[in-house]
């Protein structure tokens, strides 16, 4: 009841406005398995049901749109191999992905403003010393280089629309120290 909003009109004005009434339901689920040691083994899902029950935007009705950024369904699976222990620390390969259902960016759940569902796969291999005081990591994010999208904007008064996409495949090294 009563949820605020920011809405950002064509013209570019923002203003916060007041959804009279909305309604979020979802729930979560996590496994995490270790079939043998040095494997682990993890899935998650993610339920959400938004509703606008109730709600005028500039005249126009938005009663029964999903609230903005909100999908429906995430998914995430990740597995986890110690490659290598031994005296001078521990290996692990590491491979993960999450699916990102359908999300509307704006109130109006304008359908060429969305963003279909779309899938990461990511990857690491992660060396940690024997006392876990040290660590280096290769990583990949965005392996196949999936084109999505973040957020957008209807800018249709000056005839286009804005886009911010999703970050690109990227790689890193990663070092940690502990004190």
């Amino acid at each position: 009841k009563n949820q605020q909003a920011l809405n950002i009109a064509a013209d570019l004005t923002q203003t916060e406005i007041n959804i009279e009434k909305s309604r979020i339901l979802g729930g979560e689920l996590e496994i995490s398995i270790r079939p043998a040691d040095g494997f682990r083994f993890n899935v998650g899902a993610g339920f959400l049901d938004s509703k606008i029950q109730k709600g005028i935007v500039s005249g126009v009705s938005i009663t029964g749109n999903r609230l903005p950024n909100a999908p429906e369904t995430s998914l995430t699976a990740g597995v986890d191999w110690d490659v290598f222990a031994g005296d001078a620390g521990r290996l692990t390969a590491s491979v993960n992905g999450s699916l990102t259902g359908r999300q509307y960016f704006d109130l109006f759940n304008v359908d060429r403003l969305s963003q279909r569902s779309y899938g990461l796969v990511n990857g690491q291999l992660t060396f940690r010393s024997r006392n876990d005081r040290f660590g280096v990591e290769l990583w990949g994010k965005n392996l196949f280089d999936k084109y999505y999208f973040r957020y957008s904007i209807d800018l249709q008064t000056f005839g286009l629309d804005y886009f911010r996409l999703g970050a690109p495949r990227t790689f890193g090294v990663s070092l940690d120290a502990k004190f």
